[in-house]
Order: structure tokens, then C-alpha cells, then sequence
């Protein structure tokens, strides 16, 4: 009888689906399963996130959330990072989640196409103040929300992109039920519901670019699966299927066959491929300015020497950051020709310079006119390119780039993200208080729930 009960069992786990897999993968998984790899990694992650997320509190959109925020009280469990205030965990999780990608600073996966970070811990973050989690629970709810993210996106990111869906806002939405669900402790059944919401749910157009709905959209994916694992805890129900059939998430949009994602779970954690940003702007962007300011520094090269520029490029990154003539900050972050006029003419590109003043200065436009973008079939990649500048007097310089600065190819280094963390934390609390951000995160793994209260209240 024991042999018959043993062989159903594992029968019906031959039969799992692709949600149901996933699902049984979080649930399951311990932090002490982690490696040794992922927890650092996940450590890096959290720093840059918070990084971002304080710079992203003093633009414009953090302003308008809060104020929406004060004229809707609530009861106040979540801090709102860098507002000073607090509100409800899902209103937390909208707010964290646009500020963290309002500057199209936060990490992204190259193959993904998307922005991992900013829907998982939008999400979790405001649970770890409202029901209290540890720094292992934190690590392993973040590392397991990237890791589905990851998967879905490595088959789902592209299609996604080429239908003018945003990954971020629709995968998100997924890895944010994911680390939700796991740091709540769902069951494996609650979990399948809360994915199946997170599908209905999941939403984000390409058309928003440039504007204030693009970080929207990452703050939308973390309200909307904090709310799907919310629910499925308290017993609300959703489709069993919504990464197996034919009218679930990936069929519907991209017409796409998720089965291949589950392949080698557990062995290695996809967190390790995360790409960081040395520059404010689309993640498709980087290796061309990269190009670009090599050959400013190695040949001295001045933006009034320059007769023309020529970019080659994945088709990709035309597509995503193509504007041409970006009348806004936002929009010069997806404008690869302002970009590449800026790089040039500044030798840095730092968040002051996605200004609408700086996107419309005639010597900045006037070098634009010049540059030209080529698709390059061959490059696979948003992290590849290839700059050519010609001079007036003749010369032609041209530096190519396989893979952009900040990827796992060509990493910034401890020191880079510690120096890009403070100068973007700085912006919304005192250097004494970054520091000690940087303390706790660094032991991260040893908190308890008090002390990682704490750290949050360290980004008020």
C-alpha cells in the first residue's frame, strides 16, 4: 500500500505543470538551499535598489504619490522610502516600487529584457515592517521572486518587448506574487492562486516610455502581486493554469510555450546574471555610450571636432530607445542619439543631465542631427555596439563594445556600488545614515525582524 501511495505521488509530480512546478520550487525552497553566490548578490541588489529608490523620492512622480497618499489615509504600516511617512503595505509597494525605477537607474537583466529588483522588493519590503520578517526570510523571498522572474523572462522577454509589452510591469507582476507568497509562507496551493492573479493582473505598454506610466508600471507589478499573494493567503482563488494554457499569461500575449523554464531549478540562481547601471538611461543604451566615452578619452575627441557619428546597434535597443527628437528627461533616457550627444560633449552622464533643458540645449540637438543609428542583425544583445566618429578634418575613430559596463562580463566593481549608493542615498538622508545602510545590508543574513524594521527606517 506505502509502494502504491509513494508511486502515486511521484507520478503526480511527473505531471506537474509549469505553474504548478514554480510554485512547488518557492515554497520549498529553504534559505539555507541558497548559495553562497546568491545571498551576496542578493545583498548587492538590495543596496542598489534602496540607492535608486532615495534618488527616485525627490522626483516628481514620488511627490505626486505621496500627496495622493496623505489625501487617502490609511493605517500606516509600510514606509514610503524617503517621504518620511508611512502608509498600507500595498500603497508602500506602489510608491517603492515607481520611485525605484523612476530614474531608469535600477539593475536589469540584459536577456530579460526587464528590471528585476524594483517589483520584488517594492513588494516584500513593506511585509518585513508589516508582518515581520527576518533577513534570511528577506534574502530567500527576493532571491526566489528574481528567479521567476528570470525564468519566465528569458523565453517571454524579448516576444514581449516585439508586441510593445513591458516585461517589468508584466513579469513583474509574477516575481512580486513570487517573493510575497514565499515570505508570507503560502502554501503550495495559495501560491498557484496568487499566480494566477498576478496573470490577470499583469499589465504595462511600451507606448509608455518616456513618461511617468514607465516606472508606473514597475510599481503597479509590485502592488499587484503583493495584493495577489495577500489574497491567496486569506483563501481567494485564481486560475490553477496561468503559465500552462492556452489562455494563460504567455500564450494570450506573446504566444509563447513556458515548459522550458523549469529546467536545472536549484542548481544555480539566476540572480547571478544581474546587470547594474553606471548611467541614469535605458539599460540598451550603456554599451554605446560605453563606446562613445572611450573614444572621447582615448583620442581627446570633442564634440565641436565631430562631423558624423554612426552607432550600430541590436535592432532591440533602436527599438526600445529610439526617440529622436525626446522633448523631456524621461524621454532623453530612451533617446540613444541624446545619449550618445551627451556622453560626447560631458564625458560622464549623470542624472543631472536628463533635464528637459539639457535634451533641448541647441549644441546638444545640433550634434544629435549628426549621429545616426544602424541595426545590426548580427548583435543578439542590448549589450553590444559599435561607434564610429568621423571629424571634420577626416579622422575616424570607432571602438566596439560586446558587453556594456555594469553586466557579469564586465562588472562594476564592490567600490563602484558602494560609491553610487551613497551619492544617490545622499540626495534623500544624511551620509551618516548611508552608511549604516550599508553596515546592516553587508549583514544582511543576521538580522532579525526588529533590526530589518530598522534598516527600513534608515530610508524614511
Amino acid at each position: 500500500m506505502e509502494v502504491r501511495l509513494r508511486a502515486g505521488a511521484l507520478l503526480r509530480e511527473l505531471k506537474m505543470g509549469v505553474t504548478e512546478e514554480i510554485a512547488a520550487f518557492v515554497v520549498n525552497t529553504k534559505f539555507e538551499n541558497l548559495t553562497e553566490r546568491a545571498v551576496k548578490e542578493a545583498k548587492v541588489c538590495l543596496l542598489d535598489w534602496l540607492g535608486v529608490c532615495l534618488a527616485g523620492s525627490r522626483e516628481p512622480l514620488a511627490e505626486i504619490l505621496t500627496r495622493m497618499f496623505r489625501t487617502m489615509p490609511c493605517e500606516p504600516q509600510a514606509t514610503v522610502i524617503g517621504k518620511g511617512i508611512k502608509t498600507s503595505p500595498l500603497n508602500a509597494a506602489l510608491a517603492n516600487g515607481a520611485m525605484s525605477h523612476a530614474l531608469d537607474f535600477d539593475d536589469y537583466l540584459v536577456y530579460g529584457l526587464l528590471h528585476p529588483s524594483a517589483p520584488v522588493w517594492a513588494a516584500i519590503l513593506p511585509l518585513a515592517e508589516w508582518k515581520g520578517v527576518s533577513g534570511r526570510e528577506l534574502i530567500a523571498a527576493f532571491v526566489l521572486g528574481f528567479e521567476v522572474e528570470s525564468r519566465i523572462s528569458r523565453i517571454l522577454g524579448k516576444p514581449l518587448i516585439d508586441a510593445c509589452f513591458h516585461p517589468t510591469g508584466t513579469i513583474g507582476t509574477f516575481a512580486a506574487a513570487a517573493g510575497a507568497g514565499k515570505a508570507l509562507g503560502l502554501t503550495r496551493q495559495q501560491l498557484i492562486h496568487a499566480f494566477g492573479m498576478a496573470g490577470t493582473q499583469a499589465a504595462g505598454l511600451i507606448e509608455s516610455f518616456g513618461s511617468m506610466s514607465k516606472p508606473f508600471h514597475a510599481g503597479k507589478a509590485a502592488m499587484n502581486g503583493l495584493l495577489a499573494a495577500i489574497l491567496a493567503g486569506e483563501g481567494f482563488t485564481g486560475s490553477e493554469q496561468m503559465l500552462d494554457s492556452e489562455r494563460g499569461f504567455a500564450q494570450v500575449l506573446v504566444k509563447q510555450d513556458l515548459r522550458g523554464i523549469t529546467g536545472g531549478l536549484g542548481r544555480e540562481y539566476e540572480i547571478i546574471n544581474n546587470s547594474y547601471k553606471p548611467y541614469p538611461s535605458c539599460g540598451a543604451t550603456h554599451a554605446a555610450i560605453d563606446a562613445m566615452l572611450e573614444i572621447r578619452r582615448k583620442y581627446a575627441l570633442q564634440a565641436s571636432q565631430v562631423r558624423e557619428v554612426s552607432c550600430k546597434v541590436c535592432p532591440v535597443t533602436i527599438h526600445v530607445a529610439g526617440k529622436s527628437q525626446p522633448k523631456t528627461g524621461l524621454e532623453g533616457k530612451f533617446s540613444l542619439k541624446f545619449c550618445l550627444a551627451a556622453a560626447l560633449t560631458y564625458g560622464e552622464l549623470s542624472i543631472d543631465k536628463f533635464t528637459e533643458r539639457e535634451v533641448q540645449r541647441p549644441e546638444i540637438t545640433g550634434l544629435m542631427e549628426k549621429i545616426q543609428l544602424i541595426p545590426k542583425e548580427s548583435y543578439n544583445s542590448v549589450s553590444e555596439a559599435e561607434v564610429t566618429a568621423v571629424t571634420a578634418a577626416g579622422d575616424k575613430y570607432t571602438h566596439a563594445v560586446s558587453w556594456a559596463k555594469g553586466t557579469p562580463q564586465n562588472p562594476m566593481t564592490e567600490e563602484d556600488m558602494e560609491k553610487k549608493f551613497i551619492s544617490l542615498a545622499e540626495l534623500a538622508v544624511p551620509r551618516d545614515k548611508a552608511g549604516r545602510v550599508i553596515e546592516l545590508i553587508n549583514r544582511l543574513d543576521q538580522l532579525n525582524e526588529r533590526e530589518v524594521a530598522d534598516l527600513i527606517g534608515l530610508c524614511s
